[in-house]
């Protein structure tokens, strides 16, 4: 018998094949729609369903007691995509309205949480969601993170503005304006001097001695602030900025100053006051004019920046952004 070639034998097992699946394609006409619509027709309910919006997940906050604050002061501290619907002392109902989905998520303030801080531990914030969707709740743990870490800043900002932080234009201008009083004030002291009026320039001592006092508080203040700035963000040399300079150069206005007022004063006392304590006073007008030209320069940085001096700006250098629909598409249809 005459062997069949192998090659010839290959095609008609290929052809065969095909035929076979051709012809029930065929007599089924119905797989042929599901084979060709079917992908078509995942891919349209997944549009359907996806959303690149994040989910609006709407919160009540629970408060203690003998806490009283508003919605509406809560309101700004909340960041998408929790929005705040409501702020209640009742925990049995809000955790029914989770419990029966009304609302997607609930947070209970902690009670005497001064009290957890002043004592150095971390109040904790509890924050109870109602899903069954691993995913949802992968997104919500993380929202909650980011939410806690707003709630902090946003008590640090408060602390600080309390304490006279954020306040940069309003020091500066205040230095400013002392620094010309003081100025104009050791102008009537060398008056004073050169006329012998010891007793008018014993109250201009006092005055300008009072105003340096402030001067030297506001240049502490931004000297703390640049200070924290610095070992923040790695800054070697602080001392170099312009604003460490100008900080520099204030505060050695500020204790010559102090200095000189020593001397004019002890030879008041002593009455042995000259024409070199004239000198002194002239010496003061000069750093009282140092200092106000440097006022500009240390501002303190608003608490908003001192809390969260970085903020993020990302970028995708890749020459192809599918959305999410068009990456997945593919996929979708070779299903």
């Amino acid at each position: 018998m005459k062997r069949t070639n192998p090659l010839v034998a290959w095609l008609v097992r290929l052809t065969s094949f095909v035929g076979k699946e051709l012809t029930e394609v065929r007599r089924q006409p119905r797989l042929l729609l599901s084979l060709v619509l079917g992908p078509f027709l995942i891919l349209f309910l997944f549009g359907i369903g996806y959303s690149a919006a994040p989910p609006n997940i709407e919160t009540v906050v629970v408060l203690p007691q003998d806490y009283n604050i508003s919605k509406e002061e809560l309101q700004t501290a909340f960041t998408p995509p929790f929005t705040l619907v409501e702020v209640t002392h009742d925990a049995n109902a809000a955790r029914q309205q989770l419990q029966d989905r009304k609302v997607g998520v609930v947070i209970y303030f902690p009670p005497n949480a001064y009290q957890t801080i002043a004592q150095g531990q971390r109040a904790t914030l509890q924050i109870d969601y109602n899903d069954i969707d691993p995913l949802q709740s992968q997104w919500v743990q993380y929202y909650a993170y980011v939410q806690t870490n707003e709630l902090n800043k946003r008590v640090l900002v408060a602390a600080l503005q309390q304490n006279g932080a954020g306040q940069g234009d309003q020091r500066a201008a205040e230095t400013r304006d002392l620094a010309v009083t003081m100025h104009n004030d050791a102008a009537g002291l060398q008056n004073d001097l050169n006329s012998n009026n010891r007793e008018d320039a014993q109250k201009r001592i006092v005055a300008i001695r009072a105003n340096n006092q402030k001067v030297q508080t506001n240049l502490t203040t931004a000297a703390q602030a640049l200070g924290g700035l610095a070992l923040f963000a790695h800054l070697q040399n602080p001392q170099d900025t312009p604003q460490g300079k100008a900080l520099a150069a204030s505060g050695e206005a500020s204790n010559r100053i102090n200095n000189n007022l020593d001397q004019i004063q002890a030879d008041l006392i002593a009455d042995r006051a000259s024409a070199h304590d004239a000198d002194l006073a002239h010496q003061i007008q000069d750093d009282s004019d140092t200092i106000a030209n440097s006022a500009g320069q240390f501002k303190t940085i608003p608490p908003e920046v001192l809390v969260s001096p970085f903020q993020e700006k990302s970028q995708n250098i890749s020459p192809v952004d599918p959305g999410f629909v068009e990456f997945y598409a593919p996929a979708v249809i070779s299903l």
